[in-house]
């Protein structure tokens, strides 16, 4: 018998491991690259899946519970009154511990955009194109949110664009705060 060598058993491991992927791919629809082809089965899969859910840190769970009650809330240093996005413990200005959740207008302006052609999660399949935007709020020029445009056409975006908040249900019992022109 015949005793394999490291270099033998890694190309065997290999061919084995590419004939797995292929009927994966097979299986499920997909091409050489790995992109679906199969229209029905990615129109399957995108329905059976959703866009995953915002996971609230602990500095992060007034904004959602906010956005729950049709409010957009943002953190600011009770010491300096400087708004800060993304909520954390300490003011990156003035070091204080000290912090407030307050209401905002929800107005701004479309800072910047782009626009996504290509799905980067199942469930966006049937969603592309679509806008991903940062969102400069009238309270201060610093406070800036990544959202999506609603109630517009992706070509009639642009920058400077007043816009206002408004909440989508993303899933029962969870809303995203979105925006479109006024």
């Amino acid at each position: 018998m015949r005793v394999k060598s490291c270099e033998d058993i890694g190309k065997e491991v290999k061919r084995e491991q590419e004939a797995h992927r292929r009927k994966a791919e097979e299986a499920r629809g997909a091409d050489k690259g790995g992109c679906i082809v199969n229209k029905k089965e990615a129109k399957r899969m995108a329905e059976a899946i959703n866009f995953p859910r915002p996971i609230p840190d602990f500095d992060a769970q007034e904004f959602w519970d906010g956005c729950n009650r049709g409010e957009l809330l943002m953190q600011r240093c009770k010491d300096c009154k400087k708004f800060r996005w993304l909520p954390r413990p300490m003011c990156p200005y003035c070091n204080s511990l000290e912090r407030e959740w307050v209401k905002v207008s929800g107005k701004g302006k479309v800072y910047s955009w782009t626009i996504i052609t290509h799905p980067n999660h199942p469930a966006a399949v049937n969603k592309v194109p679509y806008n991903v935007a940062q969102v400069q709020l009238d309270e201060d020029p610093g406070l800036m949110l990544v959202t999506n445009l609603v109630g517009i056409k992706n070509e009639d975006i642009r920058i400077d664009l007043p816009v206002e908040v408004v909440f989508a249900e993303h899933e029962p019992g969870v809303k995203l705060a979105k925006f479109k022109p006024v």
